[in-house]
């Protein structure tokens, strides 16, 4: 839930980031991607951004066994409410998290 500095990217300790796309930078307030990987071998918590003005965050994909079978990529329409900003995400170990806001 922190902006990463060179402080984050100089530790060797170091094995997950996030990023957003936030859709006002591109002059869309409500629309906003968000990405998380773990490359560790244990589990990390998000703790998640806004979303956007008036949206919440909606699971696309986990790549964690948990998650996997015919569902794992949701169509459009069918993703899996999240929360919103200050949300702790666990994510397994080297897995991928892929959020949109709507």
């Amino acid at each position: 839930g922190t902006t990463a500095d060179a402080t984050y990217f100089n530790s060797g300790s170091n094995h997950a980031i996030a990023y957003q796309l936030y859709g006002a930078a591109l002059g869309d307030s409500y629309s906003s991607i968000y990405v998380g990987y773990n490359g560790w071998s244990g589990n990390v918590n998000f703790t998640l951004p806004p979303p956007g003005n008036g949206t919440s965050w909606y699971r696309v994909t986990d790549t964690c066994t948990w998650a996997e079978g015919p569902n794992q990529v949701r169509t459009p329409g069918s993703e899996d409410s999240i929360g919103g900003q200050g949300y702790v995400y666990g994510l397994c170990s080297r897995g991928l998290l892929l959020l949109i806001a709507k």
